[in-house]
């Protein structure tokens, strides 16, 4: 992890992944970490859930599929508008409006470990060179993070062992 953070220092991308690639090949499978960066945005983003008001049922907001409904003549006189966006509940079927639904959203309490990591920002010409350096900070503290932890629990598990074979030992004796 020293040739990461030395790397990190020089800003060498390259260098930097290929040191974080070594420490994971370097633990047992079982705490490797994965590089798959779409599947570390679709674990690591919010996510926001909707109530159904007839059956209290929390459903995904990805999973219902809102569509358009004509109003009548008398809430188009009194909305202004000419449909409604409304969603039907996977659970009982009821149709409700979109707007003046109860949603709720979910997100992941800092810190938190998936064992997965995105893979290094790449720079793509003159337009990434404003965001990149941030881009690599953020990457770099994910990376370190979660290499950290999985090495933290493979040290933890390592010391446990030790002390059981040592207890053994000295029982036997």
């Amino acid at each position: 992890m020293a040739d990461a953070r030395s790397a990190f220092d020089k800003k060498d991308i390259s260098k930097c992944a290929i040191s974080f690639e070594a420490s994971i090949a370097l633990l047992p499978k079982e705490y490797q970490v994965e590089i798959n960066t779409s599947k570390y945005e679709s674990l690591a983003r919010s996510r926001h859930n909707i109530i159904c008001d007839n059956c209290e049922e929390e459903s995904s907001r990805d999973v219902i599929r809102p569509y358009e409904l004509l109003v009548s003549n008398l809430a188009r006189l009194i909305t202004g508008k000419r449909f409604s966006t409304v969603w039907k509940c996977p659970k009982c079927s009821h149709v409700r409006a979109l707007e003046g639904s109860q949603t709720k959203l979910i997100k992941w309490h800092q810190p938190n470990y998936f064992k997965v990591i995105p893979e290094p920002p790449s720079r793509r010409g003159l337009h990434d060179r404003i965001g990149w350096e941030a881009k690599f900070e953020k990457w770099y503290d994910i990376c370190c993070k979660e290499i950290e932890h999985q090495v933290a629990l493979y040290r933890t598990e390592y010391a446990a062992q030790q002390d059981e074979v040592v207890g053994v030992n000295l029982a036997d004796a």
